[in-house]
């Protein structure tokens, strides 16, 4: 019966300090990462700001060829949404809810299988002499909590493919011929 109470005891002890080390972890979570693109700003931001292009870099697409995939609205327009179900990749959607032109570019973001949540996914422009930064991210909240450990580990989660992404933008914007 001793042994029990000390399985109890520790079990109890593990629960406690799970809780209470969450309430110290951060409340939200970002990963981001950036490139510079050899074509000027304007040109950059134009393609990202059309989520028909989208299919065409994003680093989920060559994870499940074939996953259906729709794109709704005017490009470059509060509204335009681009919504995407697969096997492997899931399904969700995003739609752009701000545009500054030619310098920051932002949509909300749903994941709706195979395990819900929301963020916001922002793309920042800004010249770089003869060439354009890019800075694509995304943020949200890490609920209390479990979501506050998994907000620790979004950048090891996430960050490859953001990387991936970002290189691949650039090579599609850099072979468009004026």
């Amino acid at each position: 019966m001793k042994i029990l109470k000390i399985i109890f005891g520790v079990i109890v002890s593990i629960i406690i300090l799970f809780l209470v080390v969450a309430l110290f972890l951060p409340t939200e979570y970002r990963v981001e990462r950036s490139i510079e693109i050899n074509k000027p700003q304007v040109e950059v931001y134009n393609y990202v700001a059309d989520f028909n292009n989208f299919q065409a870099w994003n680093p989920w697409s060559p994870m499940e060829p074939g996953h259906k995939f729709e794109v709704t609205g005017d490009s470059a327009t509060v509204g335009q949404k681009y919504y995407w179900e697969g096997e492997i990749i899931g399904s969700g959607q995003m739609i752009f809810i701000e545009f500054q032109p030619y310098k920051l570019i932002k949509s909300d973001i749903e994941f709706m299988t195979p395990q819900q949540g929301v963020g916001v996914v922002d793309w920042t422009f800004s010249n770089e002499g003869n060439t354009t930064k890019v800075i694509w991210g995304i943020s949200g909240n890490a609920d209390y909590p479990v979501g506050r450990y998994f907000g620790l580990m979004m950048d090891s989660f996430l960050g490859k493919n953001f990387e991936d992404g970002v290189n691949v933008l650039k090579e599609k914007v850099e072979s468009i011929n004026n």
